[in-house]
């Protein structure tokens, strides 16, 4: 039998340590229930925990005459230490997942500037016979994003020039499938 709870937090604070079981039995469901709803977490490090959130209540209860307000104090201490491990535990997961998608990004990217580089050497050993012109019109128009017109103003020469330049150059890499459009 449990047992009153008043008479077994008395006892336990006089010294009998065997007076706790019958307190930590009572308080067994509602540790479940908290325990069921921190799954993610290991089930008997969260029991220990409850079970440390009773004796620290146990130890700080002031008055305990009456049941109920015995039975209320542990169970808002157990309810307490849930919060707790349950916000500590989101924090964790959420540093921790913001921690993993920074190191995906810096794969992602790092695998990607990869790419850039074997695309850019291959680029600069398939456009090595161009003119200089040609490889600045088509290395503007591809990499940097240049207009047409800016394209003219920074060689001196025409618009018309650096568009009838540009479709040849594609004209001729699409022919030699150096590019796919």
């Amino acid at each position: 039998m449990i047992g009153n709870l008043v008479t077994n937090i008395s006892k336990y604070r006089k010294g009998e340590k065997e007076a706790l079981y019958p307190i930590i039995k009572k308080m067994n469901p509602l540790i479940n229930k908290y325990t069921k709803k921190l799954f993610h977490l290991e089930p008997e490090d969260v029991k220990q925990e409850f079970y440390i959130s009773i004796i620290e209540s146990i130890n700080n209860i002031h008055t305990y005459s009456d049941e109920r307000q015995c039975f209320n104090y542990i169970k808002n201490a157990i309810l307490y230490k849930f919060m707790k491990l349950y916000r500590d535990s989101v924090e964790y997961d959420t540093f921790y997942l913001s921690l993993s998608n920074i190191e995906l990004d810096k794969i992602y990217q790092t695998k990607n500037y990869l790419k850039d580089c074997i695309f850019l050497t291959d680029f600069k050993e398939k456009t090595k016979d161009l003119s200089t012109n040609k490889r600045i019109i088509l290395e503007g128009k591809l990499f940097k994003e240049m207009s047409d017109l800016e394209l003219a103003n920074y060689l001196n020469v025409s618009r018309q020039y650096v568009n009838r330049v540009k479709k040849n150059i594609f004209i001729t890499l699409y022919k030699n499938e150096i590019i796919n459009l």
